[in-house]
């Protein structure tokens, strides 16, 4: 009797789980849309400046091939893409919770500049490999480190955990949303292979990467949303 009525105050005892936050409305893509212009100064300015960059060294078209002019366009190609995706995905995690400034913006984009790089390196790496054995396989590996890259950006020291704990708090909602984005990737491809036969060389390039800059602020800030509203993103929430 004593045992039993000891089970029950030990299960009356326990703490309840605390309810998961939520950072996203009806739809996460709406909310991204709607919290992206919190931080429109400095995306702004680094997905104008990468869009630029990107354009001049298609217009200085080097050939390709293991030569100095190409190996140069490579790594400066890189380090703007990296650069701008590492503010870009700062600004969109900081916009959940409020307007961002070009300054807050640098400085916690180069205080996990190093590790942010890194990671996404390595998400880039597998997606490409995915991609060139079956597309379909990239695409899902594209979808299931959906929040790799915001987790890096947020100083998570195991980022592919953070990922996968933030996917497993929100499955449904990150489910609904690839499935959407995916059908939205289509509907892109098929405009920019419209503006590539319309559009040549550096105004092609200039509008893609423009265009392209601006719809990936969009998705990571709508990624940002549903990340900010699992118990891995809420706990750093506020910590920078």
């Amino acid at each position: 009797m004593s045992s039993a009525a000891s089970t029950t105050t030990d299960v009356a005892s326990a703490p309840a789980k605390a309810p998961l936050p939520k950072r996203f409305g009806f739809s996460a893509l709406l909310t991204g849309c709607a919290k992206m212009w919190h931080g429109v100064l400095p995306a702004m300015v680094f997905i104008v400046v990468n869009a630029i960059i990107q354009s001049v060294l298609t217009w200085w078209n080097p050939q390709s091939g293991l030569n100095a002019a190409f190996i140069i366009s490579l790594i400066v190609s890189a380090l703007s893409v990296l650069v701008a995706f590492a503010v870009v995905t700062r600004v969109s995690l900081d916009s959940i919770s409020g307007h961002v400034t070009l300054g807050q913006a640098n400085s916690g984009a180069r205080r996990t500049l190093v590790h942010f790089s890194l990671w996404v390196l390595v998400q880039w790496l597998a997606i490409t490999v995915g991609l060139m054995i079956f597309w379909p396989l990239g695409a899902l590996i594209a979808a299931l480190t959906a929040f790799l890259p915001l987790a890096a950006a947020d100083g998570q020291a195991n980022p592919i955990r953070a990922n996968f704990s933030a996917l497993k708090d929100r499955w449904g909602r990150w489910l609904i949303t690839s499935l959407i984005i995916s059908i939205g990737f289509v509907i892109w491809f098929l405009l920019m292979a419209v503006n590539v036969f319309f559009v040549k060389g550096f105004p092609a390039s200039l509008l893609v990467w423009f265009v392209g800059g601006i719809l990936g602020w969009w998705l990571l800030t709508a990624w940002a949303a549903i990340y900010r509203s699992t118990a891995v993103g809420a706990a750093s929430d506020g910590d920078e």
